[in-house]
């Protein structure tokens, strides 16, 4: 049905976790998570036609957020069945791609293609980048490539379970021309908290720590997942007093 009832508060998607600590476990996102995420962007404007390329997997909360974001923005999705960074290229000089999302090793790629200066890319605006660590060697390099020919770039760091992205380091941190030392020493950082995330260092007794304490990344928000599926012990351990531990060290 095109109309139905539904709880926000209900799955809506399950997305399993890559699996690279231990076994998968199926992320819970309901329809609140999911409309939270959405609306932290701009709603879409009939006057402005942009373009998303995907060139992630929708099973990834970074593809399936693209796609959902493109609904909400007004944006036509152009997809690509795999990642090539020539036809990533191609895509973005023949569709006029205007934004687009992909993890440090594409950009990295995209950025090694022999022609790259020959394929015209004049309608992007934004290439988002995230899902794995950025290495500063790669995300310096890309400072002088981008920013220069008016494309901007963004750091979003988050995970499956907090429905994609916690933590945002903008188009202007990426722009060297200023204030390049500092700047330098902030693309080190995943950037400043989105505006609907509550976030926290905390010791290994979950308390939370003061500036400069190094412990782990907790975050209280409307986007925090339902849980895993059929896995309440280790939901019980990931969401504690309402907070998601993440797992990751920060300060």
């Amino acid at each position: 049905e095109i109309w139905t009832d539904i709880d926000d508060h209900d799955a809506t998607i399950i997305i399993f976790t890559s699996g690279t600590t231990a076994l998968p476990k199926g992320v819970q996102l309901t329809y609140l998570d999911m409309t939270k995420y959405v609306t932290n962007q701009n709603p879409a404007d009939p006057d402005l036609h942009e373009k998303e390329l995907a060139s992630v997997p929708f099973f990834h909360v970074a593809g399936a957020t693209t796609m959902m974001m493109s609904v909400w923005s007004g944006r036509t999705l152009v997809i690509l069945p795999q990642f090539l960074p020539e036809d990533w290229l191609g895509a973005v000089q023949n569709e006029g791609v205007t934004h687009s999302f992909v993890v440090p090793t594409m950009l990295k790629r995209i950025m090694e293609v022999s022609d790259f200066e020959s394929y015209d890319i004049s309608k992007l605006v934004n290439i988002t980048y995230g899902a794995a660590p950025m290495p500063f060697e790669v995300v310096r390099n890309a400072c002088d490539v981008f920013p220069p020919k008016g494309v901007g770039l963004i750091n979003a760091y988050g995970q499956t379970e907090s429905t994609a992205t916690l933590t945002f380091l903008g188009p202007e941190d990426h722009d060297l021309s200023e204030d390049t030392e500092v700047k330098e020493q902030r693309l080190r950082s995943v950037g400043k908290p989105m505006p609907d995330v509550e976030l926290g260092i905390m010791d290994d007794r979950n308390n939370l720590l003061g500036t400069n304490g190094e412990g782990e990344i907790c975050i209280r928000s409307d986007r925090v997942m339902k849980g895993y599926y059929q896995q309440e012990d280790a939901t019980s351990t990931a969401i504690i007093d309402g907070w998601l531990h993440t797992g990751d060290v920060g300060k």
